[in-house]
């Protein structure tokens, strides 16, 4: 049996997508790095911090500053328009916000995949 190779650890992906409150087209390419354990550590830390420390933070504006802390982290390339809007959060689109999150997460869910699977083969294979 051959060694293993992990699968390689970034993503590239497009959006695409007129934003529901504005109707602005946001187009552009984003790459995405998965997380090592210091970046996930500073997700942690802002993530509170937008938090304001608060306990009874409502669940939705939480996980929305978890959106917010982690693609700050993790997106590595980004159109302009993305770092023109605070990295996401000066964004009036929450949908627009939703979908780039969204990417990642479902790459990352797909990583999981791949590493967890019970056919060595996976981990050689290309990114999809």
């Amino acid at each position: 049996m051959k060694n293993a190779k992990m699968p390689v650890m970034n993503f590239r992906f497009d959006i695409n997508m007129n934003g529901a409150e504005t109707k602005v087209a946001f187009i552009g390419s984003f790459t995405y790095k998965r997380p090592t354990i210091q970046i996930k550590a500073h997700i942690g830390a802002m993530h509170t911090r937008l938090n304001g420390d608060l306990m009874n933070i409502p669940d939705d504006v939480s996980y929305t500053n978890l959106k917010l802390a982690t693609l700050k982290f993790t997106l590595t390339e980004f159109p302009e328009w993305w770092e023109d809007a605070g990295y996401g959060a000066d964004l009036y689109d929450q949908d627009v916000l939703d979908a780039v999150y969204q990417k990642c997460m479902d790459w990352e869910l797909a990583f999981q995949k791949k590493v967890y699977s019970s056919n060595p083969e996976d981990l050689t294979k290309d990114n999809e």
